[in-house]
């Protein structure tokens, strides 16, 4: 991550992690303590650094203002990731035992409904509009999960398809981050709608490579283990490419063999196809933003979308 992208809500942080900390406390001290282990376990933050740049590239000043909500979409975000390690039964998360691994797949339920719960009272003194815009979020993820649900091991999934699983199950977020913080900002409709897009096209691109990291990444910059996604039938743009282009591909990428499987993504250009993809969608998230004046925070979104498909973990 670059360095504008890294330090301007530096400081901002701070005060998110202070409401997440606060958003998780609950008189059942389990509950508290299995909130906080994924809280604490870090994450990038991205998503509320989207809605923090997003409220200063609109013109946005008082930044206490954004906080609850960018604390509010990192609850909506770690939430549905306890929800996908039960759904994938995954015991890594972060470089770290995951929620369910450690106090079980019921205790896990619980503290992820806790979460979705949690975000509302972050929210409550916001206007309808804004309401909204999480709220349609939140369909669209679990719409997006769904999606993927049925598609588990459908190796005719056509590129549509997968483009619109991301779109819901992670873009989508992205995009009402975006879009929040220049609601908040009191931006003008423009530049609401490009910071939408912004959100959009960025988040896509964040997908696509995730999604090849999982094929190709180390377990040790990842924490959590590789080709994972491989492994429960989930497709990504690289495992479609490939299954278009050899009549092995099939055979290959179910055979239990990474390392052959890699190679066959090496050999027939997929690997390369979704870097492709995911450099061509983080283009067009900075396209998005021509509308808005140059600001420090305007060049932090720029960085924000190049880290989307440059990034190694």
């Amino acid at each position: 991550m670059g360095e504008a992208a890294a330090m301007i809500a530096g400081e901002e942080l701070d005060l998110v992690e202070d409401a997440l900390r606060g958003a998780v406390a609950s008189s059942v001290s389990l509950l508290s303590r299995a909130s906080e282990h994924i809280i604490r376990s870090g994450g990038k933050r991205l998503r509320p650094r989207v809605v923090l740049l997003s409220y200063k590239a609109a013109g946005g000043k008082d930044i206490s203002r954004a906080v609850p909500l960018a604390a509010a979409v990192e609850l909506l975000h770690t939430a549905s990731l306890i929800h996908d390690d039960i759904n994938d039964r995954s015991d890594m998360r972060r470089g770290q035992a995951t929620v369910n691994a450690r106090w079980g797949d019921s205790l896990a339920l619980l503290a992820g409904d806790f979460m979705f719960i949690r975000l509302l009272s972050l929210i409550a003194a916001f206007d309808s509009r804004v309401i909204r815009v999480l709220a349609d979020s939140c369909t669209a993820i679990v719409e997006g999960e769904t999606l993927q649900m049925l598609s588990l091991g459908d190796t005719g999934m056509t590129e549509e398809t997968y483009l619109r699983i991301v779109g819901q199950k992670t873009a989508s977020l992205f995009s009402a981050c975006a879009e929040l913080g220049g609601l908040l900002a009191g931006g003008a409709e423009q530049q609401v709608s490009a910071l939408k897009d912004y959100g959009l096209k960025m988040g896509t691109a964040f997908q696509i490579r995730d999604d090849t990291l999982d094929l190709v990444g180390r377990r040790d910059r990842l924490g959590k283990p590789v080709a994972s996604d491989l492994e429960q039938g989930k497709m990504s743009l690289a495992t479609l490419f490939a299954l278009k282009s050899s009549e092995r591909a099939r055979e290959v990428l179910f055979s239990n063999d990474a390392a052959q499987a890699i190679q066959l993504l090496r050999d027939t250009g997929a690997l390369e196809y979704a870097m492709l993809k995911a450099r061509e969608y983080s283009e067009r998230a900075k396209e998005a933003l021509s509308i808005l004046p140059d600001s420090e925070a305007k060049a932090a979104l720029f960085e924000l979308a190049d880290f989307a498909f440059a990034r190694d973990q």
